[in-house]
């Protein structure tokens, strides 16, 4: 399927944020400091890949398909719900750094990592196989263009690569740590 294709490309892209997030969190727990334009830049991200392209499209073309085809009970009803929650998140991460209230921004940075991951991950498993059931050639066709027509660039939004340098563990420093573990294991395995 066509649109769910590009739904899970648009989940890549929000999980490298949702990363560089967490990253974020970790060094302000650290008790180091994050850059204010940093945030706002991810928080941008959120705001407008995540809320007002993708969320949105999937709300207005994708899940009103699938939603009027299942039960009451089907996930996707709760998917739908989620994404008031995801928004509401965002907005308060948003308020708490225009306050400067740290600790309110970390606490709901944590929670939207864990919320939208799950929800990420129950969508690449379940829209995949609803959309294969549900949807004609021709609905997808047509969900894919309305994907492709209000795509937003992640790019011009967030400057990834320079994020994750900032914010990320260093290569290799994870090699470097890895090393005498794995030294140790090729010890313990070589005849002596």
């Amino acid at each position: 399927m066509k649109c769910t294709e590009l739904v899970m490309r648009d989940h890549a892209v929000l999980r490298r944020g949702l990363t560089i997030l967490d990253g974020m969190i970790k060094k302000l727990e650290a008790g180091d400091r994050i850059e204010i334009a940093d945030v706002n830049a991810v928080l941008r991200f959120f705001k407008t890949f995540g809320d007002d392209y993708h969320q949105t499209v999937e709300e207005k073309s994708l899940f009103p398909v699938l939603v009027r085809a299942t039960r009451q009970d089907s996930p996707i009803h709760q998917m739908v719900q989620e994404h008031g929650e995801e928004r509401a998140l965002v907005s308060w991460m948003m308020d708490a750094m225009a306050s400067r209230r740290v600790v309110d921004f970390a606490h709901s940075a944590r929670r939207l990592n864990v919320i939208l991951r799950r929800h990420l991950d129950m969508e690449d498993s379940i829209l995949s196989q609803l959309a294969g059931q549900l949807l004609t050639p021709e609905a997808d066709e047509t969900i894919a263009e309305q994907f492709a027509k209000n795509h937003q660039d992640p790019d011009l939004l967030v400057n990834f690569a320079r994020l994750e340098r900032k914010y990320l563990p260093k290569p290799d420093t994870v090699v470097r740590e890895a090393r005498p573990e794995f030294a140790r294991s090729q010890a313990a395995a070589s005849p002596r």
